[in-house]
């Protein structure tokens, strides 16, 4: 819940735009997406820790097995991680 909350929160702060999200069960592993129409590709940065925000990918990097982020061929794009169950 905590990945999926900080992707979603990530799409409505930073693009402004429709999102969709994703939920896929794959084996033993949960595949979490979330397309927006923003063209801008995130990146992670290390947190300021005296900043009140700014931790969101640094979570999910923590907590998912893999993630990544890539254009969508509609436009946009698509931030997406893989969690262990």
């Amino acid at each position: 819940m905590l990945v999926a909350n900080e992707l979603v929160t990530n799409a409505v702060a930073h693009a402004q735009t429709d999102l969709w999200l994703r939920l896929e069960l794959r084996g033993d592993r949960l595949f979490v997406a979330v397309r927006d129409g923003s063209p801008r590709l995130l990146r992670q940065v290390l947190p300021d820790p005296d900043a009140e925000s700014g931790r969101g990918l640094w979570l999910v990097e923590q907590l998912a097995r893999s993630w990544g982020v890539r254009p969508h061929r509609d436009g946009g794009k698509v931030v997406w991680c893989t969690l262990n169950l």
